[in-house]
Parts: C-alpha cells; structure tokens; sequence
C-alpha cells in the first residue's frame, strides 16, 4: 500500500512540474501572487490571533516608535553637522 500511495504522490508531483512548466509566464506570475496574498493574509491573522506580549507584536508595535525616533536622531545629526561646518567657517 505504501508503493502505490508512494507511486501515485510521484506522478502526482510530475504531473504538476510539467503543467506548471507547460503553463504561461503570465498565468505561473498570476498564481504566484495569488499565492503571496494568500499566505500574507494567513501570516496577518495568525499575529492578530496572539497576545500583545508575544514577541512578534512587541517588534511590530515598536516599530514606528523606532522609526519615529531615528528620524528625531536624524535631524539632531544634520543640525549638529550644520553648526560643525559653520563653527568651521568661523575659525577658518
């Protein structure tokens, strides 16, 4: 029994790799995407279903809190090289 069922998953996974190959560019890109929208919806539920504490909510919850600081750094930065160059032109 475990040939046959063996045999057949084989023809099976053939049988899919040539239409997959006989099929169109457009048509295998179409599926793909499908396919992407699929598991990313499925992705998306599955982290809506845990706790806020689970660490994935944690990272996903921080993020624009980073974001948000990493530009105030950012700016901080820039400002602090604009009175460099001037304090530069100053001395010089």
């Amino acid at each position: 029994m475990k040939t046959k069922t063996a045999a057949a998953l084989g023809i099976a996974a053939i049988a899919g790799t040539v239409a997959a190959l006989l099929s169109s560019r457009d048509r295998r890109n179409r599926l793909a995407t499908t396919m992407e929208e699929h598991m990313a919806d499925r992705m998306e539920k599955a982290m809506d279903r845990l706790p806020d504490e689970a660490p994935p909510n944690l990272v996903r919850n921080l993020m624009p809190k980073l974001a948000e600081q990493q530009e105030e750094i950012l700016s901080l930065l820039r400002e602090q090289n604009e009175l460099l160059k001037q304090n530069e032109r100053v001395a010089g």
